[in-house]
């Protein structure tokens, strides 16, 4: 901490044997060290992140936006093969551009509490939309940038469900499939999506449980995309596709 204090770094990396080891953030400093009570004297190897996200010196900037984006980091280090060359920041990528980016609109969802809230996320990324394409972005790049943006909507409407219904009874997953899975979103497309839930799932117990989230994530998301609100696209409301971990093999294996 004293080090990143004369330093006026938000990260240290961590180097041994000519390869990168780990990062320590304040963030880490805050949450594992501070928060949980423990002592300041433990080796810094106790609280670093091993083998952290990286980035190589050939990437584009924007790739590093989204990668920062998807795995939910603030900071990425540079490679030049297994060589340590530098350390890029959310804070650098922020400084360098004016208005709206993906980082920023992120990390706007992630605290938003209101559908319509994310309604307005998504125009404000249908701005970043016409701002790449001016800019001469890739395809490619705008897929990703439209599945990262979906994704983060998905996990706050997800989020948002339970906090109105309450934590669900038994385990389940949000499963994206289709375009979104494959991180090639396109304007106008459809969703292709599906729950999976525990074994233990039982309809006379838990029949008002788990399935009924999957019409709120839908409802919730459809309207507000760029995608059209067709009839029959949101998953049906009974929860008759929502199949139990151990049935998924059976109807999407044949597929």
């Amino acid at each position: 901490a004293e080090m990143m204090t004369a330093s006026c770094a938000s990260a240290l990396l961590l180097t041994g044997e000519e390869s990168l080891q780990g990062i320590v953030t304040d963030r880490d400093l805050t949450t594992r060290v501070v928060a949980a009570g423990l002592s300041p004297d433990l080796p810094i190897a106790a609280v670093m992140t091993p083998r952290p996200i990286t980035a190589d010196k050939n990437d584009y900037v924007f790739d590093v936006m989204l990668k920062m984006v998807s795995h939910t980091v603030n900071h990425m280090p540079v490679m030049d093969g297994s060589r340590l060359i530098g350390l890029m920041t959310s804070q650098d990528l922020l400084s360098r551009q004016q208005g709206s980016s993906p980082v920023r609109l992120a990390r706007q969802i992630s605290r938003m509490e209101k559908i319509e809230d994310l309604h307005a996320a998504v125009r404000e990324a249908q701005l970043l939309l016409v701002s790449m394409v001016s800019a001469h972005a890739t395809a490619h790049s705008m897929e990703r940038f439209l599945t990262h943006l979906t994704d983060a909507i998905t996990v706050r409407l997800l989020e948002m469900a339970e906090e109105k219904l309450g934590l669900p009874p038994i385990p389940y997953a949000w499963m994206a499939a289709g375009s979104q899975g494959r991180q090639e979103q396109a304007i106008q497309g459809d969703q292709d999506n599906f729950l999976i839930i525990d074994d233990r799932y039982d309809a006379a117990q838990h029949g008002t449980g788990v399935p009924h989230r999957q019409p709120h994530a839908c409802d919730g998301r459809i309207p507000a995309y760029w995608l059209d609100d067709k009839p029959g696209s949101p998953l049906p409301p009974t929860g008759q596709l929502a199949g139990a971990s151990g049935e998924t093999d059976q109807p999407y294996g044949e597929d």
